[in-house]
């Protein structure tokens, strides 16, 4: 009974993080779309990459961290859950450490004079920094915890992977009407 309390609160908090993903997507599609009209050298399109490119990663991590959180949630086999969490955990904190980083240098080479500039989001780049830094700790959690945390419980329910191939499902879906 505790454990499905616990994977409850689990997927509540799931989907929280998976609007919350979604409104900023939202912004980021909006500011993408300012983007591509924007004029820089004579050149015409994406003038603001240059400035804005940690942004534009930031949001490809935040889609990549549901589908993380996803696989947690509905782990297809105890053997690719312990495999899934060394993997994903390592690219998390190095894509979240390299989102800092690449902050951090932005503020020393002087393209963000401030802290809070208000322009792609209303805290950036202080905000984007430090989700990266979040997002890194998480990566090491997942790496040096998470093998640890997610043991093989008795009850635990595992979603094994259809055995059929994409295409044909979608062949007999059809067939189905």
């Amino acid at each position: 009974m505790k454990m499905l309390r616990l994977r409850t609160i689990y997927k509540i908090l799931f989907l929280i993080f998976v609007c919350f993903v979604a409104a900023n997507f939202q912004r980021f599609v909006a500011f993408l779309i300012q983007d591509v009209g924007t004029f820089h050298d004579d050149t015409s399109g994406f003038g603001l990459l240059a400035t804005y490119f940690p942004y534009y990663i930031w949001n490809a991590i935040n889609v990549y961290l549901i589908y993380v959180l996803y696989l947690i949630l509905y782990p297809h086999s105890y053997e690719g859950k312990k495999k899934m969490l060394k993997v994903n955990g390592i690219i998390l904190a190095a894509l979240g450490f390299l989102l800092s980083l690449l902050i951090v240098i932005k503020w020393i080479s002087g393209e963000y004079p401030r802290a809070v500039m208000r322009s792609a989001t209303f805290l950036y780049p202080l905000d984007v920094m430090v989700w990266g830094v979040i997002i890194a700790f998480f990566g090491g959690f997942l790496f040096f915890f998470g093998k640890d945390y997610y043991k093989e419980n008795e009850g635990e329910v595992f979603y094994p992977l259809d055995p059929i191939p994409f295409w044909q499902r979608g062949l007999q879906h059809a067939a189905r009407g």
